[in-house]
C-alpha cells in the first residue's frame, strides 16, 4: 500500500547540486592556457596556410596581402577550426584545450549548446571582426578583457549567450 502522507499531485523536487550539467565557473586561468592550446594547435596550421598562399613572404617584406586573400584565409582558418575542434564542441561544448583542462561551455541556463550556436554565434563573429584592420585587433582584445566581469564572460560569451564552466 502507497504511503499516505506523500502526495501524489505535488510537483517534483529536483536538486541541482547533483545535476552533472551544472558547474561553477572555470577560472580565468585555465580559460587561458585553455585558449592559449587552442591558439598552438590553430597555428599548427595556419602558418602552413599563410606560406601557402604568399602571406608569409608578404608580411616578411613589410607588405600586406589582398584583402580577398586575407578573406579567403580566415575562411579556410574557420573550416580547419571546425574540423579540429568541432566533434568535441558538438559532443561535449570544448574544444581540445578546454577539454585537456577540464572546462566546457554551457548556456547561461546551464544546458548544453548546439553546435550551430557555437560556430555561428560564440566562434565566428570574433573571426570576422578580428580580419577587419587595425580595428579587428583593438575588438578582440577589448572582447577578451570582458573576462574579468563578475560572471566572468566575454563578449563572445554574451553574443552566444554562454558561460565556460568547469566539467562535471
Amino acid at each position: 500500500m502507497s504511503d499516505p502522507n506523500i502526495n501524489p499531485y505535488a510537483s517534483q523536487t529536483v536538486n541541482l547540486d547533483d545535476d552533472p550539467r551544472t558547474g561553477e565557473l572555470a577560472s580565468r586561468w585555465t580559460r587561458l592556457w585553455a585558449a592559449l592550446i587552442d591558439a598552438l594547435i590553430n597555428m599548427a596550421y595556419a602558418i602552413p596556410l599563410a606560406f601557402a598562399f604568399g602571406t608569409m613572404q608578404l608580411a616578411m617584406k613589410g607588405q600586406t596581402p589582398s584583402f580577398g586573400t586575407t578573406l579567403m584565409l580566415a575562411g579556410l582558418g574557420f573550416l580547419c577550426f571546425v574540423a579540429i575542434h568541432g566533434y568535441l564542441l558538438h559532443t561535449k561544448g570544448q574544444t581540445v584545450g578546454k577539454s585537456l583542462l577540464g572546462i566546457r561551455i554551457v548556456s547561461t541556463s546551464d544546458q548544453p549548446v548546439p553546435l550551430a550556436q557555437l560556430l555561428l554565434r560564440r566562434y565566428l563573429p570574433i573571426s570576422v571582426v578580428a580580419i577587419i584592420p587595425v580595428v579587428g585587433g583593438i575588438l578582440t582584445v577589448i572582447d577578451v578583457l570582458f573576462i574579468f566581469r563578475d560572471d566572468k564572460r566575454c563578449i563572445h560569451d554574451m553574443i552566444a549567450d554562454t558561460k565556460v564552466v568547469n566539467a562535471a
